[in-house]
This record gives structure tokens, C-alpha cells and sequence, in this order.
């Protein structure tokens, strides 16, 4: 049974790449940490576009992992070793293997990129680097792995010596990488010219959010008579908005978000269903994945204008709270709103989400 599958995914693999010589498999394999699947497809993206310009072909990813299940089975253990990836390869008719290692080391990440020929079972090219941004950020993930991978390509291993002193690489638990039998803390800061320190910029950028709105607003202009009950005014709000957002001219640094101006259109459960947001220097702190900001009308954030039959509720100033989610974030808004009978407070929470 194990040889029909195995002829069954030759037959695969070569009825899509022909006998291309320059087919080969892709494998990514973490220690001590478990790598999400969209980082790990954000990975192989940028590995793979740098392979592809270099003319290789890389077998699917589902032949892949039914040729690997296949060998754990009949090695009765996971398939993650060389030998184990090589006879994998073999059973695919590849002619290589790019194997990308990933150990974690406190908040820094060891990425190592080999090239493994499944001829001879040797590392042909290797390439280690360390990546201190968080993992979990696509682009700059992308950035790296395409980076990491045609780097490899610049190397240049003429003898055998090049080669084992490139597989000799080994990471100890004590936040060291031994080399040649030579130690090098990885506490140690890489060269400054190496350290991206430039902000990002970006002209245009739009989401869709969808949040709950609630807002009370009291008149506090009318005089209070103990022998007048109806002297006091209020106004509740309470509903769904559902809308889009544009942010112009966004700059990032490691410790702030910039927007110029900020221009929106929502859709309410309440009044004529419509209302506006307007911003200009929107600012936001950045904590890890947070992001922390205050909205003082249209200036210094955004103020949103809301248009209830024949009365307008309008946000003069709130703080903002994001986190975070991949493609996504979670925010909320805590602030002071008017409207034409006096002042109050509102809060808004809800999802945003990239176009």
C-alpha cells in the first residue's frame, strides 16, 4: 500500500514539473515555539518568490506533506530530520531541499536556510540570521524571508571546507550560536549599519469597521425647580454602525503612527442611517501590537458627525484603543459628544478590518 502511494504522488509531482531539473521541496521547522499558519504562509510566500526567479520549481505543498506523512508512517516518528526529508525527496523525484529551521531564543528568532541536494544528501549553501521584529508582522516577515533567501543565492561555497563550516552551525539553549566551535553570544547587538530604523510610509490606506455606539447627553442649561418636574432634558442613543475609512499620508515608526487626514462614511441602526468622520494629525502610540491615541475634535485624531432625523450628535473628543489582530483590530472609543440640547459622554467598540 505504502509503494502505491508513493508511485501515486511521483506520478503527481511529475505530471505538474515535468523533469525540470530544477525541482524541489520546501520545508519549514521550528523549535521551541510553534509558528502560526500565517506566518508560516507569509514565510513560504517570500521563499518561494525568490526561488522562482532563480528558475526552481517547488512542488505543491499538498504532495509534499502526503509524501512526509507517508515516511512518518512507516518511520513510526515525525518526519523532520535530513535523512528522513532527503528519502522524502527522493520519493518525489526532487533534486533538492530548502530547508528553513526556526529557533527561538527569547525575543529573537534564529532563522536558518539550507540547500540540501537529495543526490548526494549534502548541504550544498546555508544561511543563518537573526530576526528581532515581531514574527507575527507580515510585511516585515515577507521582507525578511525574501531577504534571507537571496542572500543565500549570493553565496558562493567553492570547497567542502565553505560547506561544513555553513552546516556547523548550532544553537545552544544559553542564547549562543556555536560556529566552528567558536561561541558568539547572541546577546550581543547586531551592526548598526544592518539595524531598519527608517519609518515607513505609506500614501493610502482603507479599512471597514463595523462598531456599537452608545451615547447619553444631558441639558445641563436648563434651571432645576424643586416645584418644576419636567426641568431637566436628556437624550440616549444606543445602535450598530457599519462603514469605511480612509486614512491619507500614514508614517510609522517603531514608537508612533502618524495620519494626516482621516476621511469616513457610516451606516447607523438609528436616525437617517448616515453620519461622517473627518480627521486631521491623527497620532497613535504604539505598544507591542496596542495602539493608543486622543482625538480632540477634527484636530490632533478624528471627529465623527452623526445625523439623527433632525438632531446631530457629534464626538469633540475621545481616546482611542486598538489591538492588533493580523488583518484586523479591535477598538474602542471612550469621549465626550454634544448635540443640540447639551453635552454627554459616548462609547463605541467594534472590529475594524483591511480592504
Amino acid at each position: 500500500m505504502s509503494k502505491l502511494i508513493g508511485l501515486l504522488l511521483l506520478f503527481a509531482s511529475l505530471s505538474i514539473f515535468g523533469d525540470n531539473q530544477s525541482t524541489v521541496m520546501l520545508k519549514v521547522n521550528t523549535k521551541s515555539f510553534e509558528l502560526s499558519k500565517d506566518s508560516s504562509y507569509v514565510l513560504r510566500m517570500g521563499v518561494s518568490e525568490v526561488l522562482t526567479k532563480n528558475s526552481y520549481a517547488l512542488i505543491d505543498e499538498i504532495s509534499q506533506e502526503e509524501a512526509l506523512k507517508e515516511q512518518s508512517e512507516q518511520r513510526e516518528k515525525e518526519c523532520f530530520d535530513e535523512l528522513c526529508l532527503v528519502d522524502t525527496g527522493k520519493m518525489l523525484a526532487a533534486k533538492g531541499i530548502f530547508l528553513v529551521e526556526i529557533v527561538k531564543m527569547g525575543e529573537k528568532y534564529i532563522f536558518s536556510l539550507k540547500y540540501i541536494d537529495i543526490e548526494t544528501g549534502s548541504t550544498q549553501k546555508a544561511k543563518s540570521l537573526i530576526f528581532k521584529n515581531d514574527i507575527n508582522n507580515g510585511e516585515e516577515l515577507l521582507e525578511f524571508s525574501k531577504n534571507m533567501t537571496t542572500e543565500l543565492f549570493s553565496l558562493d561555497y567553492n570547497t567542502e571546507k565553505n560547506i561544513q563550516e555553513s552546516s556547523n552551525q548550532e544553537v545552544n539553549i544559553d542564547n549562543s550560536l556555536t560556529t566552528n566551535n567558536q561561541k558568539i553570544d547572541l546577546k550581543e547587538e547586531q551592526p548598526k549599519s544592518k539595524k531598519k530604523s527608517k519609518a515607513k510610509y505609506k500614501g493610502f490606506r482603507a479599512k471597514w469597521n463595523i462598531n456599537f455606539l452608545g451615547a447619553t447627553v444631558e441639558d445641563f442649561s436648563i434651571s432645576y425647580d424643586e416645584e418644576d418636574e419636567g426641568g431637566s432634558s436628556s437624550d440616549s442613543y444606543a445602535g450598530i454602525t457599519f462603514g469605511i475609512l480612509a486614512d491619507f499620508v500614514n508614517v510609522g515608526t517603531s514608537l508612533v503612527d502618524f495620519t494626516l487626514l482621516k476621511l469616513g462614511f457610516n451606516l447607523t441602526t438609528f436616525g437617517y442611517f448616515s453620519a461622517v468622520t473627518v480627521g486631521f494629525a491623527s497620532t497613535k502610540l504604539k505598544i507591542g501590537d496596542a495602539r493608543l491615541g486622543v482625538s480632540l475634535g477634527p484636530l490632533f485624531g478624528d471627529m465623527q458627525i452623526y445625523f439623527l432625523n433632525s438632531n446631530i450628535l457629534v464626538s469633540i473628543a475621545t481616546v482611542d484603543f486598538s489591538i492588533l489582530l493580523n488583518s484586523k483590530s479591535f477598538d474602542t472609543k471612550i469621549g465626550v459628544c454634544i448635540d443640540d440640547n447639551g453635552i454627554g459622554f459616548l462609547f463605541q467598540a467594534g472590529m475594524s478590518f483591511n480592504f
